[in-house]
């Protein structure tokens, strides 16, 4: 699964002239994200916190559970905004958050490669049946060759087959995953860690202008 199951993105307006003077802020905003994230995972449940900086000093972590993970990162620097037609640079923070579910990302995955499967075995199979009906109809009207239109007819049949057989049984797949997920109340876990920590997010950010 190529998009998370939820995200969660702010970006804040610092109230600095420039990259120097904002680093105050920086700091604050760190700590509050670290204290926010550090706090989740210190309450009921088994929750693992990893907070770290990487190599452009931005502060990122993961909050992960034995079902889903919850990837957090910060944004700290110069940015561009347009107000009437004017350009206009600030300087900026901003937090980022998604979260995922290994058992649906699994079936997602599957139900993709299953459709790219069925659209190969629907474009051979297809074109072979539909190959075989027409050769037999233009050897009884007594043509020699077959036209090529109907060999490219037959292929794009075949793929246009295999391509909903391949949706209908991915989606089928899936759903099944996510009905899986909910009776075992992952579904439950991932929706009361994603509400506690975007609660935290909007409260520590609440006195920054949000752009």
């Amino acid at each position: 699964m190529d998009e998370p199951l939820q995200t969660y993105q702010k970006t804040l307006k610092l109230p600095c002239d420039g990259l120097q003077s904002g680093l105050p802020h920086k700091t604050i905003l760190d700590a509050r994200v670290k204290e926010a994230a550090t706090s989740i995972a210190n309450g009921p449940g088994e929750l693992e916190c990893k907070l770290d900086s990487n190599a452009a000093g931005h502060l990122v972590g993961t909050l992960k559970t034995k079902s889903c993970a919850v990837n957090l990162q910060t944004q700290y620097g110069q940015n561009v905004a347009y107000v009437s037609g004017e350009r206009r640079t600030f300087i900026s923070y901003g937090i980022s958050a998604e979260c995922r579910v290994a058992s649906l990302e699994k079936a997602a995955a599957a139900a993709t490669e299953l459709n790219t499967i069925l659209k190969i075995v629907g474009a051979i199979a297809g074109s072979a049946v539909f190959f075989a009906i027409e050769s037999l109809i233009l050897k009884l009207m007594h043509f020699v060759e077959i036209p090529y239109l109907f060999i490219a007819i037959a292929v794009f049949c075949g793929l246009w087959c295999g391509s909903k057989l391949g949706a209908l049984l991915g989606s089928a797949l899936e759903n099944r995953a996510l009905r899986r997920a909910e009776k075992k109340g992952v579904m439950t876990e991932v929706d009361t860690l994603w509400y506690n920590l975007t609660q935290k997010l909007d409260l520590i950010t609440k006195e920054y202008e949000r752009v």
